[in-house]
């Protein structure tokens, strides 16, 4: 089996691991942008400059809202290929619940850390002890946590005592914040991202399970939950049990219908990559199957998709940027009719999702004063994951079809060790750069102008990923 396919085993799907690192990227590089001088386009659509205040009346999305969705549908695809695995190999149906709670447990845990180690959350100017103390931590976790080639070696005691001794620094270290504003540790305080991504992975694996085999059973979940958004958005009865303050089912319906109408969408492209890996007939070498021509202008309309919606949606030109997406999609579908390999076949139906998808986006898109991500609204569900199945499409034909997998390498090993790349920045990067008085460097960069400022935020992203370009080359992962 060519190493660029999909297995149940040990190979990785190059498309899905390239689009999550692609969000990895956009995540990092978002937070490290200035945060004054750039096109309003540049910043989450309902914080625009120059204030940069919290504007929930302001309709439209940017690049930097497809962050999120790109990541929890990269997620919800990734399920059936992790658990599936799991259930063949004999592994029982309560083991792999067991398995589920464990990692949200630990990703809980990892959230409440993260939030209370953050430098910046312990003081506005951090000092050197600070700094040692993130990079401590840093190794901490992995020791804890990661995936080592060394470590996996060891006997089973020395494995364990590593990961005690990791645990047992995470511990004093959380025992010994102090906070500018003279507070401790804080249990209630916690990463958002990481906690969503520990409820969306939990409740995700578990409706994943229970339909397994049984897509009817799972667009009914999907429609369900989707009838519940629309129930608590219109102010009906059941908000008061939802109120994610007040309500006695909040701390799960807090979460559930922004996570689940992203994630869903999600598994039903994972248990298509699934039954695609087992059943394909021909090499992989064959593609699609479309001519030279075909194929470019596939890889120029599908991008275009994206692109148009993203122009459109934010200047307010709804309408046109339906009729040129619908436009779009009549072109793609009628060249994957040409596609009549097996993958060929997988991507259509992709796209078949992707295009629902789109469509009731922009269908909804006036629901609830137009597409926000904040507050979320059903438009921005179905808009975001429909295009990021539809650059997973792009990245597919490119990695696997055509084989070029490499030239988008470093994003696909950074997609493949996403949860160390969330925590290198602060761990590693900026505790390195301050200690070492490379911040200095920063000074004359931000009074030569804001195209210098810009380049230096993409130059601190590029490095974050970098380092865990070289952590995963050297095989150090860290996945709970």
């Amino acid at each position: 089996m060519s190493s660029t396919t999909v297995s149940t085993e040990k190979s990785r799907v190059q498309a899905l691991d390239i689009l999550r690192g692609l969000a990895i990227f956009g995540m990092i590089l978002s937070g490290l942008l200035p945060w004054h001088g750039l096109p309003d386009w540049m910043y989450h659509a309902q914080v625009p400059p120059p204030d940069h205040k919290f504007n929930p009346d302001i309709p439209g999305i940017s690049w930097v809202d497809l962050v999120y969705p790109f990541f929890m549908f990269s997620m919800g695809a990734a399920i059936p290929l992790a658990l599936a695995r799991r259930m063949e190999s004999g592994v029982s149906k309560l083991k792999i619940l067991g398995h589920i709670g464990w990692r949200f447990i630990l990703m809980v845990a990892l959230a409440i850390y993260i939030d209370n180690s953050a430098p910046w959350a312990l003081s506005s100017n951090p000092t050197s002890i600070i700094w040692f103390r993130s990079m401590l931590g840093f190794g901490c976790i992995l020791l804890m946590l990661a995936r080592f080639p060394l470590i996996d070696k060891l006997p089973q005691a020395g494995r364990y005592g590593l990961r005690a001794l990791g645990f047992i620094g995470v511990t004093a270290l959380m025992m010994t914040v102090a906070r500018e504003s003279g507070g401790g540790f804080d249990k209630n305080s916690s990463d958002i991202i990481i906690r969503l991504l520990a409820f969306g992975y939990a409740f995700g694996s578990i409706l994943w399970m229970i339909s397994k085999g049984n897509p009817q059973l799972r667009m009914g979940m999907l429609a369900v939950v989707f009838a519940l958004r629309m129930h608590t958005g219109a102010g009906g009865k059941l908000v008061a049990f939802m109120d994610p303050v007040f309500g006695p089912l909040g701390w799960i319906c807090g979460f559930w219908f922004d996570l689940m109408l992203m994630i869903l969408p999600g598994t039903f492209i994972g248990d298509a990559l699934l039954q695609w890996s087992r059943s394909k007939k021909e090499d992989i070498s064959q593609g699609c199957g479309l001519t030279s021509w075909k194929l470019g202008l596939m890889l120029v309309s599908l991008p275009a998709i994206v692109v148009v919606g993203l122009i459109c949606l934010k200047a307010r030109y709804v309408y046109t940027g339906f009729f040129i997406t619908l436009a779009l999609i009549a072109l793609i579908q009628w060249l994957f009719k040409y596609a009549k390999t097996s993958m060929g076949t997988l991507l259509r139906y992709f796209f078949h999702w992707g295009t629902l998808l789109l469509i009731l986006g922009y269908i909804m898109e006036p629901y609830e004063g137009g597409i926000k991500k904040d507050p979320c609204n059903p438009s921005y569900f179905f808009m975001a994951v429909g295009m990021g199945i539809t650059m997973l499409v792009f990245f597919f034909i490119l990695a696997d079809g055509l084989g070029k997998g490499k030239w988008l390498g470093f994003l696909k090993v950074v997609g493949s060790n996403p949860l160390l790349a969330y925590i290198t920045g602060n761990g590693v990067l900026f505790p390195l750069y301050f200690l070492l008085g490379l911040n200095k460097l920063m000074e004359p960069v931000v009074a030569w102008g804001i195209g210098w400022e810009t380049a230096w935020g993409v130059t601190e992203t590029l490095l974050v990923c970098l380092i865990v370009y070289l952590f995963t080359r050297f095989k150090i992962y860290l996945r709970l």
